[in-house]
């Protein structure tokens, strides 16, 4: 318990305390299916706590080295992470509180913040916190010992390319869903959702905690990444079970994968204009002008299917 009541940092070391507190009840009842109501209720104080404790971090810890977007410090196994990934850990935190605020309280959420947080928000947000680089992270010869390095840069490309999957599918793909009213609380896909945002917590705060482990020398720079990329099974497997639920909506899907694609061109421009697209057809959609198209792209979709399944036709 000397790591959470030391006097120094204390309100971030109590607050991350109660982040812990709550990501252990929530998983316990995520694994033994056990009260849906209160589920409910801590996939949203979840989120808003994980977000509110990278704001704590981001006020307490101002000394730590700023490397103005050169690299990261998280992945590093000779110094601690910059204030700069910091930051942007408040951006990615803030992030899936938003998304499980909206997920459960969607007719809260007014249109301008729907058009700036489910479509534009790495347009508008994004730029109000520093930006970290995976490239000048495992580039520099200060980021990690010899011994260390290959299993450290190999472990950091898979982070790279993972953030690019779950920037589209935890984030766009299952915000456009809620926008759709495809996602909603108390629906039948409520409990894998429940299980994403868990994950997400993993992979925002939980990871913080992790470094710090690493930094007080309670577990090692191997172990810390270990634990860091081992979840990344799970936020796969749980990205292949909502595409699987939600097959009636592969037109979306289409429209992530397109994303994902673009996400690897510079052209800031083209991808804007593929995010307006986005919204502009699946605002067509939710209010109905889309839902004939809807409906001719299904029957498509089903008419080759049946062809696939009965080749005599």
């Amino acid at each position: 318990m000397e790591l959470f009541l030391a006097r120094k940092f204390r309100g971030h070391r109590l607050f991350g305390f109660f982040y812990l507190v709550q990501f252990a009840m929530q998983f316990y009842l995520l694994a033994t299916d056990r009260k849906p109501e209160l589920r409910r209720i801590l996939n949203v104080t979840l989120g808003v706590s994980g977000f509110l404790q990278a704001i704590i971090a981001c006020m307490t810890f101002t000394f730590l080295p700023k490397t103005y977007g050169q690299t990261q410090g998280y992945f590093s196994d000779r110094r601690t992470m910059s204030y700069d990934f910091i930051q942007e850990n408040m951006f990615f935190s803030g992030m899936l509180a938003f998304q499980a605020l909206y997920y459960t309280f969607p007719q809260y959420v007014p249109m301008p913040i729907e058009l700036i947080l489910v479509f534009f928000p790495y347009y508008s947000v994004r730029q109000l916190v520093a930006k970290t680089s995976f490239r000048g992270s495992y580039s520099s010869p200060k980021e990690m010992t010899e011994r260390n390095r290959f299993f450290m840069r190999a472990n950091l490309i898979a982070v790279k390319f993972f953030y690019v999957f779950a920037k589209w599918f935890q984030g766009f793909f299952c915000n456009y869903l809620i926008f759709l009213g495809a996602l909603k609380a108390g629906a039948a896909n409520e409990y894998l959702i429940q299980w994403m945002l868990l994950l997400g917590g993993w992979g925002t705060t939980i990871a913080m905690f992790l470094h710090t482990l690493k930094f007080k020398k309670y577990i090692g720079p191997r172990t810390g990444m270990l634990m860091y990329t081992g979840s990344f099974p799970f936020f796969i497997g749980c990205y292949i079970a909502l595409t699987m639920l939600t097959l009636q909506y592969t037109n979306v899907l289409i429209m992530v994968m397109g994303g994902v694609m673009l996400n690897f061109i510079p052209y800031t421009s083209i991808k804007v204009c593929w995010q307006f697209v986005c919204f502009l057809y699946l605002l067509a959609l939710r209010e109905g002008t889309g839902s004939a198209w809807m409906k001719h792209i299904i029957g498509y979709r089903d008419n080759i299917m049946q062809g696939v399944n009965n080749p005599s036709l």
